[in-house]
């Protein structure tokens, strides 16, 4: 029994990825790259009692356009969706069968207002679909909507002193999904924000081997979690 306990811990992995990127430089300031990924994995378990055998099929198609309006400042938008199958091959687990769908964008910047303060952030809002292969008797499926938004500020004025502040706030909207009419119903709403600020001063003398500074900062963290809430952006 304590062979057959470990035997159901080894497995076979093989992992294929193929890669295709391509980008275009369409100006002196704007550049669109397109890349598409394909992925399988083939995961076998040598044991009789483990039936976690499994292929897994992935593939993703994104596309981005960069632009630099001024020396100081660029952004960056992008769209990407993604379509992974996960099967397992034996009929153990096959009921667990299931796709899963996904599409994001996201929007991105940089700006260097000064050459001492620094502000840079992403946006993103993206959404995911898992059904299962067969009829959802339990109502497993479900569909999963995000939208995130990051922001960070740099300040440094000085070798001595640097100081940054980051935003964080992620909302994410999950419901049951009914596929084949595309409907869903609410389930809950989980509301993520997380404030960090830190300031750093260091003594810099000349010829001292040895660094000396002080950090202070101040961390502001909230999550809320609403059931059938809808999304409320």
């Amino acid at each position: 029994a304590r062979e057959e306990q470990e035997r159901q811990k080894d497995f076979l992995k093989n992992w294929h990825k193929w890669n295709l990127l391509l980008r275009r430089e369409m100006s002196k300031t704007q550049s669109l790259t397109a890349k598409l990924v394909n992925q399988y994995l083939q995961y076998d378990t040598p044991s009789e009692t483990n039936f976690d055998d499994r292929d897994e099929l992935s593939v993703l198609g994104d596309l981005t356009l960069q632009s630099r309006w001024r020396r100081n400042l660029f952004t960056s938008i992008g769209l990407s969706g993604n379509y992974r199958h996960y099967a397992f091959l034996l009929a153990e687990k096959s009921q667990d069968n299931y796709k899963q769908r996904s599409l994001r964008l996201d929007f991105r910047y940089g700006w260097d207002i000064t050459p001492t303060l620094r502000l840079e952030g992403d946006n993103g809002v993206y959404v995911t679909y898992n059904v299962k292969d067969f009829t959802d008797f339990n109502k497993t499926d479900r569909s999963t909507r995000n939208l995130e938004t990051n922001a960070r500020a740099f300040y440094q004025p000085n070798r001595r002193f640097r100081s940054q502040i980051e935003f964080r706030r992620k909302e994410t909207h999950q419901s049951y999904l009914n596929w084949e009419r595309f409907t869903e119903t609410t389930l809950d709403t989980v509301i993520l924000l997380n404030i960090d600020q830190r300031n750093r001063y260091e003594f810099i003398r000349p010829g001292a081997q040895s660094q000396v500074f002080v950090e202070a900062g101040y961390r502001h963290f909230n999550q809320s979690k609403k059931f059938r809430a809808p999304m409320v952006g």
